[in-house]
């Protein structure tokens, strides 16, 4: 088995991403003569006010103010969902390593804030309205960017420990798994955060790409996360049982067999743990990831297996009884050969 090939299937959690960044490619643009504030300039570049008044000093009246300054942040709140977008673009072509950066987006919340903060001091009924229905969208977008960089943390975490894998430093393989189940853990608090939020967005109000489809992106989102969930507790047992069995199998050809059977027997226990979780996965996993669990529940079961049969191999030369022995040597090299035909 190809440890980066198990590693990048938990890119198929990318399937509750991907909707997300479509969504939010060709933002719409304004191209008309109407200017930023809603005014229309005049032939001789004065511009007017809505109801083609212009203020007696030539300044924009404070109702324009107040609009230009909600306009202000309407554009940064595009500019952060199309920077969202091209983020979450990272998920789905990474054969490596996620690399999701929030210091854009956040700096254009920020904007779209300050420019609301602005907005608020001459603002009337109706603008506050409108005000307020920006926040809630600002609200949920920064809930939903905070979902995004713990899952691409999560994603990395377990990618940083494949890569122990190929050198066989499944210790720490172990400790980066933990560190990906924390921000799995993370992603999953901010996820809640961020359909709750979304509850509070006026959808008739603002005009965003995100928003069309938010309700069945996230709910992807969801999936994807819960799918993630199995797939890493089931590799951090993996990798515990790895570690036990290559240092139960050393004993083995040692001839130290008490140690030995102790190891084996951690290994086989660690590695039916991650057969349990991983059928757990079968069963709550996106659709897209299922085949993926139903192979990974193949291959811990016969390494469980093969653990298992060399323990009560060392067992048995304990006590010299040699025909048992062989029996469950050739059964554990039978076991570790059967799973080398689990697909994955």
């Amino acid at each position: 088995m190809s440890s980066h090939d198990t590693g990048r299937r938990a890119f198929l959690v990318s399937v509750g991403i991907s909707g997300i960044a479509g969504c939010m490619d060709d933002s719409p643009t304004e191209t008309d003569d109407t200017t930023d504030d809603g005014t229309d300039s005049d032939d001789d570049g004065q511009e007017t006010s809505d109801d083609g008044m212009e203020s007696d000093d030539g300044e924009m009246d404070d109702e324009t103010t107040v609009e230009d300054h909600i306009e202000t942040a309407l554009d940064a709140l595009q500019n952060a969902e199309s920077t969202l977008g091209e983020e979450v673009e990272g998920f789905d072509g990474a054969t490596d390593h996620v690399d999701f950066r929030t210091d854009a987006i956040d700096r254009d919340l920020d904007d779209a804030e300050d420019a609301l903060d602005d907005a608020e001091i001459d603002a009337g009924p109706d603008q506050q309205e409108r005000i307020d229905a920006i926040r809630d969208t600002i609200s949920w977008i920064r809930a939903l960017t905070d979902t995004l960089d713990s899952l691409g943390t999560a994603l990395d975490d377990f990618e940083t420990a494949m890569d122990y894998w190929d050198v066989e430093r499944y210790e720490d393989a172990t400790e980066r798994i933990k560190d990906a189940e924390s921000a799995l853990e993370d992603a999953r608090d901010h996820h809640t955060v961020a359909v709750d939020r979304f509850e509070r967005v006026d959808e008739t109000e603002i005009d965003l790409e995100l928003i069309d489809d938010a309700r069945s992106d996230m709910a992807d989102l969801d999936d994807a996360i819960t799918g993630l969930a199995p797939l890493l507790a089931g590799t951090r047992e993996m990798s515990r049982g790895f570690q036990a069995l290559f240092t139960g199998l050393d004993e083995f050809v040692e001839e130290r067999w008490n140690t030995a059977a102790s190891d084996l027997d951690e290994a086989s226990t660690r590695f039916g743990s991650a057969e349990d979780r991983f059928r757990d996965g079968e069963e709550t996993a996106p659709v897209e990831m299922r085949s993926d669990f139903i192979d990974l529940t193949c291959m811990s079961g016969h390494f469980s297996d093969a653990a298992r049969h060399y323990r009560d191999a060392a067992n048995a030369a304990d006590e010299e009884d040699w025909d048992t022995f062989e029996a469950r040597v050739d059964a554990g090299e039978a076991a570790l050969e059967a799973s080398g035909d689990c697909e994955l």
